[in-house]
């Protein structure tokens, strides 16, 4: 399909040159316009490359958090286009699920739901946790009861955020440090379950990603 469509701007191009025939290009093609065949090749290839080119602009741009690394990559599609070294997250670590008060950062695939530029941690990007795929594992295991986990699937089908009453806990996301210790920052995992970048990375982070976008958790 869009080959036959850059096909199809050549064409117009030649009947713009005012050269087209019944044999389609063969006119044009020997250069008997007013612009050459040369001329309306290179025009062809430049719009070429510029479709291709807003195509690749269009990849979805989503947060890659590396927990084993320290590392926060902002991605457009398979490839890194910013990085953020030495971030923090729980002070207990990565857990599969995680429940109030254990202080772990959870793994998973969220969206961010909330940013809140008036928090004290600088600025407050709020994730989706608990997902439902955390309330069925959760449910499974026995964590959770069937009324938290319908209450949490409710909230994912009315978009409204997650509750955070369960034993799920919730209001996890990705953060700086305010006014915190930036020494501690960089030496320790000292959320309570969060992901933490210093404050001039999450003020950078804020240009790349805004409601809607996905964060993996891994």
């Amino acid at each position: 399909l869009f080959y036959s469509r850059t096909h199809q701007m050549y064409f117009d191009l030649c009947r713009a040159n005012g050269k087209a025939c019944r044999h389609r290009h063969k006119r044009c093609l020997f250069g008997s316009g007013k612009y050459g065949a040369a001329t309306i090749r290179r025009a062809c290839f430049a719009l070429l490359l510029a479709v291709s080119h807003i195509g690749w602009a269009a990849e979805p741009v989503w947060v890659l958090i590396d927990t084993t690394d320290s590392v926060a990559r902002v991605m457009q599609g398979d490839k890194a286009v910013q990085q953020y070294d030495n971030i923090a997250i729980g002070q207990r670590g990565v857990a599969e699920i995680h429940m109030q008060g254990d202080e772990t950062t959870p793994l998973g695939v969220y969206r961010i739901i909330s940013v809140s530029h008036t928090s004290r941690f600088k600025l407050f990007f709020g994730l989706d946790y608990p997902t439902r795929d955390h309330a069925k594992l959760a449910l499974m295991r026995k964590q959770i009861v069937s009324r938290d986990f319908q209450r949490i699937v409710d909230a994912h089908s009315t978009g409204s955020v997650p509750p955070s009453s369960t034993p799920l806990g919730g209001e996890i996301g990705i953060h700086g440090i305010g006014f915190g210790n930036a020494s501690v920052h960089e030496q320790y995992n000292w959320t309570r379950g969060c992901v933490a970048l210093s404050n001039d990375q999450i003020q950078d982070l804020a240009r790349w990603v805004d409601i809607g976008t996905q964060v993996v958790i891994q």
